[in-house]
């Protein structure tokens, strides 16, 4: 924009100069023009009193003003509104908690050397009740009888019988108790003949074959136990017959 006005200025300037010499240079050949002839004139009539010579005056040229270019001010943006801050909550402030100061360390214990820890001794085996009898044989085999009997045989270590012997049976669930007659000194009790006969010197029958446990114990003629008690399972379902030894 600045380029161009000055060079539309300079255009201008040299316009209003080339008028102003063609202006000029025809003024001057008249001005010359005019002077021969008055010398010519004056010589001529140079016996006649000389006139006062009028004066001449020059053409003054019109000169043009240099236009001068004004800058038009660009607009000047209008501010938008400033928006007003919405006011925002001021937290309250919390007060500072109390800081809590350790207090300063004790002097801190020497451990005392570990005493010797007490061992206990394993325990004892709770000894086993020793009787002078042992079950050395149990025995059994299906029959066709509705009638349960168990063959017992008490014997001394040469397997000779031993009397005065009794047997003492519990039943579960139905809680019958039965006691046998005392034991023979002799073989009173054998079972029925065969290839699995067996001899005993009491016999253990119960007044009904109920389905159960049979829990037998070998008492002597004060009715301490001499044996270790013995559990026998029956079913009437499935009939069956017992002989149990016990040896001493």
């Amino acid at each position: 924009m600045k380029t161009k006005r000055t060079l539309l200025l300079f255009i201008v300037i040299f316009a209003v100069f080339g008028l102003a010499c063609g202006f000029i240079e025809p003024l001057k050949e008249k001005i010359a023009g005019t002077g021969g002839e008055a010398s010519a004139q004056a010589v001529a009539v140079s016996d006649k009193p000389t006139r006062t010579p009028r004066p001449t005056f020059t053409a003054t040229p019109n000169w043009t003003a240099t236009p001068t270019f004004t800058l038009t001010p660009l607009p000047t943006a209008t501010p938008m509104d400033t928006p007003t801050p919405v006011p925002t909550d001021t937290p309250t402030p919390v007060p500072p908690t109390a800081t809590f100061t350790p207090a300063p360390p004790t002097n801190t214990p020497k451990p005392r050397p570990p005493t010797a820890t007490f061992t206990p001794a394993p325990p004892t085996a709770t000894p086993t009740p020793s009787f002078p009898f042992k079950l050395v044989e149990q025995y059994q085999n299906s029959t066709t009888s509705t009638q349960l009997v168990m063959y017992i045989a008490v014997t001394n270590g040469s397997n000779v019988p031993i009397g005065g012997m009794k047997i003492i049976g519990d039943h579960s669930p139905s809680g019958a108790h039965v006691e046998s007659p005392p034991t023979c000194f002799e073989w009173c009790a054998p079972t029925a003949p065969g290839g699995d006969a067996k001899v005993g010197n009491v016999k253990f029958e119960p007044p009904a074959y109920e389905a159960g446990t049979w829990t037998l114990k070998l008492v002597d003629g004060g009715g301490a136990l001499a044996a270790a008690p013995v559990t026998i399972p029956v079913d009437p379902a499935n009939p069956q017959w017992y002989f149990l030894l016990f040896r001493q």
